[in-house]
C-alpha cells in the first residue's frame, strides 16, 4: 500500500468517526428537545386544568362564561348584594329600637294603671273608714255632725245663759244663769258690730 492510499484511508476513518460523533450528538439533542417538549407539555397542561378549575368555578358563581364584564356584573351584583343585607340590618336594629319603647311605653301605662289602682283601694278604704258606718258603730261623718251640734249648743248657753233654754218644772229648781249678751250687752253688741263691718270690707 502506498503512502497516499494510507492517508486517505485515514482521512475517511476521521470522517466517519466525526459523523458518527455528530450523529449521535443530534440524536442527544432530538431525546433533550423531546424531553423538554414533553415537561413544558406537562405544565402547561396542568396550568390550563388550574386555569379551567378557576374558570369553571367562576362560571358556576356567575352562572355564564366570564369575560371582563362578567366580572365587573358579578362585583356589581356582590356589592348591591351586600348593600341589601347592610339595609336589612338597619331595617332590624330599627324595628328592635321601636319594640323596645313601645315595651318600656307598656311598662310605664302597666305601672300607672297598678299606681291609680292602688289609690282607688285607699279612697274606698277612707271612705268606709269614714263615711260609710260599720255593725255596731257610727260613721265618722255622724260622729262629726253630733260634735257640731254639741258645740252649738254650747255657744247658745255661752250667749243666752240657762234661762231661756231650760223650761218646765225641773227649771224652777235649777240655778239660772244669766248669758253674755244679758251681762255685757254693750261689749257684746260692739264685738258684734266690729264682727260684721270686717266681714262686710272683706
Amino acid at each position: 500500500m502506498s503512502l497516499e492510499e494510507a492517508s486517505e484511508d485515514a482521512s475517511n476513518s476521521v470522517n466517519v468517526q466525526n459523523n458518527e460523533i455528530e450523529r449521535q450528538n443530534a440524536e442527544d439533542i432530538d431525546r433533550s428537545s423531546v424531553a423538554s417538549s414533553s415537561s413544558d407539555e406537562y405544565f402547561l397542561s396542568d396550568d390550563e386544568d388550574l386555569s379551567a378549575g378557576l374558570t369553571d368555578g367562576h362560571e358556576r358563581l356567575i352562572g355564564y362564561s366570564s369575560t371582563i364584564g362578567d366580572h365587573s356584573s358579578y362585583l356589581s351584583q356582590t356589592f348591591s348584594n351586600a348593600m341589601d343585607s347592610v339595609q336589612l340590618d338597619k331595617s332590624l336594629v330599627t324595628q328592635a329600637q321601636l319594640s323596645g319603647q313601645l315595651n318600656n311605653y307598656n311598662q310605664k301605662l302597666i305601672d300607672k294603671r297598678n299606681e291609680v289602682l292602688t289609690k282607688l283601694q285607699d279612697l274606698q278604704n277612707l271612705y268606709k273608714s269614714h263615711f260609710d258606718p260599720g255593725e255596731k258603730r257610727i260613721s265618722k261623718l255622724e260622729q262629726l255632725q253630733t260634735d257640731i251640734h254639741m258645740i252649738e249648743s254650747k255657744i247658745e248657753k255661752l250667749k243666752y245663759g240657762t234661762h231661756g233654754l231650760d223650761t218646765g218644772i225641773m227649771s224652777l229648781f235649777k240655778n239660772q244663769k244669766s248669758g253674755v249678751i244679758q251681762k255685757f250687752p254693750i261689749e257684746y253688741n260692739q264685738a258684734r258690730d266690729k264682727v260684721i263691718e270686717r266681714q262686710i270690707e272683706e
